[in-house]
């Protein structure tokens, strides 16, 4: 292997070459060994990376365009030589040059345009998908963008290993071996489904074995790109692999990643393919598996063999159920791939227990006698079912108490948040077990959906005290929204389904939404959720009724929230406003069973938003003040509810803003340290909450905010390095999470103001553009809101023209 300065020498001389093309081979060759000193390790290497370049080259009757030549250098880093070519571009390594730390990355560049077709957006999207990705046998997306040139680009973790069939083939695996690779494959897949991201290319190209022996899936989602363009001539499946239906060229679904690793699976263990590899029909069935010298080699066979069947229908339905039958066949289970009759189950057991099984032979002359005990046994049991029944029922109830109950008193419990991730994944367990037996029972899956959506909550909902599991939320959301849909289709009438189901898309609007940026999705969920909110309300009795219209209350909220994202801050400012009116005109008793206090801030805090941005700043300052009041009446009542804390943090830091708007930085200082105080107490009260760390840093700031415009420009500078320095090392330490980037460039713009305020305009201009660069770089890699366009970009822009920065 070259070192990095002579692969870079390799790469000059590649580019010089391309100039030379009118020479004859030979008078290349006496170019090339003069140029590079004679040194045949370089001379090698330049003539491979030429190879590689003829590959490219020879693709342009079919993609259209050449590949443009990407940078030597993109941001943080320097290419070092490329390690592939295809149809959709080339993959280089590259080596992180800004001395903070050594890594190692491949960089995939791709022609962000196939004929008429701009694959840039989708290019983008796919990288946000997957960049959430994280399972040790999926290579990670670390970062991407578009070059100056217009070059769309993925930055991934290199994977430093060989395709899994040569790997295979030099290691001479046993078959056993093989399903202990594939099966860490089938984990990944099964990773990436969950969040509904299908490879599209399952091929053993794609899965590279490293020296410690662990499987990774590389190209997640550049079949998908491929696919777009195959009106251009490109085909986006490799159709020795592919199921019948992606050779049609139907949709991808998660039955075709079965299939693919199916098929490599098949490959491995058989050293050929089921079939011809140019595959003329793509609905032959695959050959049956050969004989293998293996404990049960009719198991496996029947695995695969259910796995590549040409009917979508009678494949596995998941991977993990692939995978269970793969790991059932290691451990000389039953598989579900064989009928399960007596014989069958008997031989399987007799391979796990010989010795019982011995044992049961030799009581087989007891079994007369056995009869007239299972008898009477028989009978006691059929008498004792319904006690059975009615200790189940007492379980779950007891079940759902330690889960849910149990839970949400801990969230009052300082340092408490270690036994509440514990108890959320106990509470997962428990759910997804319960779902296994609930078959059609409506009262069971009404049960387990219920649970879910109060597990979501727990583990993610934004607006409430959550683990951070924002993802699992979501799944379990998705999940339970499925089987309200259709509890509530045999039951339209059901207003505790109706309540559910409503619940369910709110806490979809507010957390789905809110991960993936996506307000319209947002508006699209609430509007959906508040038909099921009316129906449950108006069949409310006295002790429904406040929790009813709690959820009206935030199914709204959640809908002004989108259209005020979305620019109707009008709209959303009228929901607002009548909903305030609403929750205060009810009667005491519909009060009962929500959290009023905390409801009543909230729709104030919002109000104040809307009124802010409309400009009516003093009418703004009054919502905000009447959260804070109605926040403190019930913290007076209720001193550890941490929802009324937070929510009492989020109205003093806004109070701040607008009293400094108002021209009175004074009292702006003091909301900001009462935020201050609040967040402190938040954390305190729960050092591993990252929400109450995320309260304190911003109130920080703000805080720093108002020193400078009281005029202590170096106290709040001070304050704003010093945040800055921890941001900074989270995000290096963290280069995928764009949450971690956008940290660093919020501050950015505040620091610019008081480093011109302390040090002068020629200092402030320098921070401006480093903070104009900082929202670029986001915007880069994750894009940006409206919001922050508005509110940083376009304000920082104004800055550095008012001060007539260059």
């Amino acid at each position: 292997m070259l070192t990095p300065e002579r692969e870079r020498t390799a790469l000059s001389l590649l580019t010089a070459s391309l100039d030379r093309e009118d020479m004859d081979v030979r008078a290349r060759l006496e170019w090339l060994e003069e140029a590079a000193g004679r040194d045949p390790d370089v001379i090698r290497r330049v003539i491979e990376l030429m190879e590689a370049d003829a590959q490219v080259t020879a693709l342009e009757a079919d993609i259209g365009a050449p590949l443009e030549v990407p940078p030597l250098e993109l941001g943080v880093w320097r290419l070092e030589a490329m390690i592939g070519a295809g149809g959709m571009g080339s993959v280089y390594r590259a080596r992180r040059n800004d001395g903070l730390f050594d890594q190692t990355v491949a960089i995939k560049f791709m022609r962000a345009r196939q004929g008429e077709i701009d694959l840039a957006p989708l290019i983008d999207a796919e990288r946000r998908t997957l960049a959430r990705m994280d399972h040790p046998s999926i290579a990670r997306i670390l970062d991407g963008g578009v070059t100056e040139g217009g070059l769309s680009y993925l930055v991934m973790e290199f994977v430093a290993g060989e395709p899994i069939d040569e790997h295979a083939l030099r290691q001479g695996l046993s078959p056993e071996a093989a399903v202990a690779l594939v099966r860490q494959v089938a984990g990944a897949l099964a990773h990436a489904h969950q969040s509904r991201v299908v490879h599209c290319d399952v091929k053993p190209a794609n899965i590279l074995v490293t020296e410690d022996g662990r499987a990774k899936l590389i190209d997640f989602g550049i079949a998908r790109l491929q696919e777009v363009a195959a009106a251009e001539g490109l085909d986006g499946v490799t159709r020795a692999y592919a199921s019948p239906e992606r050779c049609a060229r139907a949709p991808a679904t998660l039955s075709d990643d079965v299939y693919s690793l199916a098929v490599t699976l098949y490959e491995l263990l058989a050293g050929e393919l089921p079939w011809d590899a140019a595959r003329a029909d793509a609905c032959q069935p695959a050959a049956p598996l050969p004989v293998l010298e293996v404990r049960n080699p009719g198991d496996l066979a029947a695995i695969l063999a259910k796995a590549v069947a040409v009917d979508p229908a009678a494949r596995y339905r998941s991977m993990e159920a692939f995978d269970a039958d793969l790991a059932a066949w290691q451990g000389a289970q039953p598989v579900s791939a064989v009928p399960r009759r007596f014989v069958y189950l008997a031989r399987r057991y007799a391979q796990r227990r010989p010795l019982a099984l011995a044992a049961m032979v030799s009581a087989a002359g007891a079994a007369l006698v056995a009869l007239a005990v299972i008898t009477n046994l028989y009978l006691a049991a059929e008498a004792s079912r319904r006690q059975a029944e009615e200790r189940f029922d007492g379980l779950r109830a007891l079940a759902g108490f330690m889960i849910f109950d149990l839970n949400a008193q801990l969230e009052q419990v300082p340092g408490a948040t270690p036994a509440r991730h514990a108890m959320s994944a106990r509470a997962q367990a428990y759910l997804d077990a319960l779902g296994e037996t609930a078959g059609g029972n409506a009262g069971l899956q009404a049960e387990v959906a219920t649970g879910l959506v109060r597990l979501a909550e727990v583990q993610g909902v934004s607006s409430r005290p959550n683990l951070g599991e924002t993802e699992q939320a979501i799944a379990n959301l998705e999940r339970a929204r499925g089987i309200l849909d259709g509890l509530v289709r045999r039951a339209p009438g059901d207003a505790a389904l109706r309540e559910a189901r409503a619940r369910a898309l709110y806490f979809l609007a507010v957390t789905k939404a809110g991960y993936t940026l996506d307000p319209a999705l947002q508006l699209s969920l609430a509007e959906e959720a508040e038909p099921d909110a009316l129906e449950a309300l108006a069949a409310a009795g006295e002790a429904e009724a406040g929790a009813r219209n709690g959820l009206l209350l935030g199914i709204r909220m959640t809908r002004s929230d989108a259209l005020q994202t979305l620019g109707d801050v009008a709209g959303a400012r009228d929901i607002r406003a009548a909903e305030e009116a609403r929750l205060l005109a009810l009667p005491e008793a519909a009060r009962t069973g929500m959290d009023f206090s905390f409801e009543a801030g909230r729709v104030a805090a919002l109000l104040g938003d809307s009124e802010y941005y409309l400009g009516s700043i003093p009418a703004s300052r009054e919502a905000y003040a009447r959260a804070a009041e109605r926040f403190e009446t019930g913290l007076a009542l209720q001193p550890t509810n941490r929802r009324l804390l937070t929510g009492l943090h989020y109205a003093y830091y806004s109070l701040s803003s607008v009293e400094a708007d108002l021209g009175d930085p004074a009292a702006g200082l003091a909301a900001a340290e009462r935020s201050r105080e609040v967040a402190l107490k938040l954390m305190a009260w729960d050092p591993s909450d990252r929400l109450a760390q995320r309260s304190a840093d911003i109130s920080l700031g703000q805080v720093a905010l108002m020193l400078q415009a009281n005029g202590r420009a170096a106290e709040a500078l001070a304050i704003v390095e010093q945040q800055l320095v921890a941001y900074r090392a989270a995000a290096a330490a963290n280069p995928s999470d764009g949450d971690a980037q956008r940290r660093v460039a919020v501050p950015m713009r505040g620091r610019a103001e008081m480093v011109r305020d302390v040090s002068g305009r020629e200092a402030g201009c320098r921070a401006l553009q480093e903070a104009a660069q900082s929202w670029a770089k986001l915007e880069e890699g994750w894009g940006l809101s409206d919001f922050d366009r508005t509110n940083d970009v376009r304000l920082i822009a104004e800055a550095m023209q008012a001060e007539g920065c260059r």
